[in-house]
């Protein structure tokens, strides 16, 4: 027989930081108030007072606190592979009142002294309260004494429903962390990171080694004949652009070029420029340095135009 429960979802384990709030608000209490004192996490029946002095601890409101959202990056879990799951900050809000055993009506009755006892047990709550901003054993709790809010409905309504007996009463708002439920798909770990570095060339670097060839190349043309001063300013007529290898070493490496030469020359001198530049491929000599790293000229696109 098919067992129907085999087509049941999984039952998902619910986070139970609420339940530790509870617990670590009875302890912050209990470290101040004296023996015999209850505390207790609901309203006592008005028609029925606890048979100890009792203080009580009503959660009555629990909601998302939107002004404390903060962005933290996930955490990788590496015994499940899975990101650690995300949480969100929710606010508890606590209404805190003192009963005492049996109230009395007379007006000499301790009860309505300043110094009475339901006065003195609320300032053992006021000091345990303010004095745990943050608790050991919960991430990120924060507590503070706020005044009612408006989830009570005001507190005459409230106190009617109550059997119209006011008593001292202290508001108390934490807001915790809550994780949420995992739903991560399994991630494969990063086990090592490595990283290079590529070395780029400044903005001017083959500006430069254009200078340079066309230092090169006047030199090797003087070097076969000559020049005049009208032959010189003639051969500034020819513009030189360079392309290189990539830089990918940490010093600047020899760099083999590509250069297109253009622009006009005289009949004679273009022959003698197309002889260098033969010469130089031939040769495949350094033909000058730049900033410590040789040049050699591989290839030639020569675009110059003979003008006579």
């Amino acid at each position: 027989m098919t067992n129907l429960h085999d087509d049941l979802p999984q039952k998902r384990i619910a986070d139970t930081t609420l339940i530790k709030v509870n617990q670590t608000v009875g302890e912050m209490l209990a470290e101040y108030l004296p023996d015999g004192v209850d505390i207790v996490f609901t309203l006592p029946d008005t028609n029925e007072p606890p048979a100890h002095p009792t203080v009580s601890v009503f959660l009555y409101d629990v909601h998302e606190d939107l002004s404390l959202r903060t962005g933290v990056g996930r955490q990788f879990s590496p015994s499940n592979g899975m990101l650690m799951p995300g949480s969100i900050n929710v606010c508890c809000r606590y209404l805190i009142t003192y009963w005492e055993m049996k109230a009395s009506s007379s007006s000499d009755s301790p009860a309505t002294l300043a110094d009475s006892q339901a006065v003195m047990i609320m300032n053992d709550v006021l000091n345990a309260l303010i004095n745990a901003r943050t608790y050991p054993g919960l991430s990120d709790f924060y507590g503070r004494v706020i005044p009612p809010s408006e989830q009570l409905n005001s507190l005459g309504n409230f106190w009617q429903s109550l059997g119209n007996k006011p008593r001292l009463c202290l508001t108390y708002e934490v807001t915790v962390p809550i994780a949420l439920t995992s739903r991560s798909p399994v991630l494969a770990p990063v086990k090592s990171v490595s990283a290079t570095v590529a070395q780029k060339p400044g903005i001017d670097f083959y500006q430069q080694a254009g200078v340079v060839v066309w230092d090169a190349l006047v030199t090797a043309l003087d070097a076969k004949s000559p020049l005049d001063d009208m032959a010189r300013a003639q051969l500034k007529k020819v513009n030189i652009t360079c392309v290189g290898t990539p830089f990918t070493d940490d010093k600047l490496p020899d760099q083999h070029l590509d250069i297109t030469l253009s622009g006009v020359a005289l009949g004679a001198n273009l022959a003698a420029i197309q002889s260098v530049i033969d010469g130089w491929k031939a040769e495949a000599k350094a033909i000058g340095e730049l900033e410590g790293g040789a040049l050699f000229v591989d290839n030639v696109d020569n675009q110059v135009l003979a003008v006579s």
